[in-house]
């Protein structure tokens, strides 16, 4: 009779599966397609928060490293979750400026360092309102139809956490 002699190599050539989970640790009303709306706080034009973790399955040499690069802030390393299954989470508030939306980028590396990509967007809104501090007792005199006055004549200490936009005023007496 015959003897065969054969060898299997058990090739790992796939990328894990990752994916960005927007609502996981948020409020539904604050995600908009790939883009998470973080409010800004409420002494300062930024937000400091955790970046939104992200589930990595991968079913044959197992997920190794997962990471999220926010470009010019900060990198960093995800650990799994200890009561989410396959949700990779970070531990590290990051300081998030106000303005445009703020790409993550997310990369997830399987034990054969195979690498899966996935990006998502945070945004910063500012949803405190002003503090309007005002001189009640202004008296202008009017030269003319129309008089300037400095909004600094108005302003005691009027401020906003991501900067007073517009001040107005009117005449107190408007109706008469």
């Amino acid at each position: 009779y015959w003897i065969c002699e054969f060898w299997v190599i058990d090739l790992d050539t796939l990328p894990p599966l990752l994916e960005c989970d927007l609502y996981a640790k948020a409020d539904s009303n604050l995600v908009h397609e790939d883009t998470l709306y973080i409010p800004a706080g409420s002494h300062e034009c930024a937000a400091h928060a955790y970046l939104p973790p992200a589930i990595v399955h991968d079913d044959w040499s197992g997920v190794k490293f997962v990471k999220a690069i926010v470009p010019g802030i900060a990198t960093v390393v995800f650990e799994p979750s200890a009561t989410v299954k396959y949700q990779w989470e970070s531990h590290k508030q990051v300081k998030i400026p106000h303005g445009l939306p703020i790409p993550i980028y997310y990369e997830a590396y399987d034990s054969c360092h195979n690498i899966a990509y996935d990006t998502c967007y945070v945004k910063v809104k500012d949803l405190t309102r002003p503090v309007a501090v005002c001189d009640k007792g202004v008296i202008v005199g009017l030269s003319g139809k129309k008089v300037w006055v400095e909004a600094s004549t108005f302003d005691e200490g009027s401020w906003d956490n991501c900067e007073v936009n517009l001040l107005l005023a009117r005449r107190a007496d408007w109706w008469t």
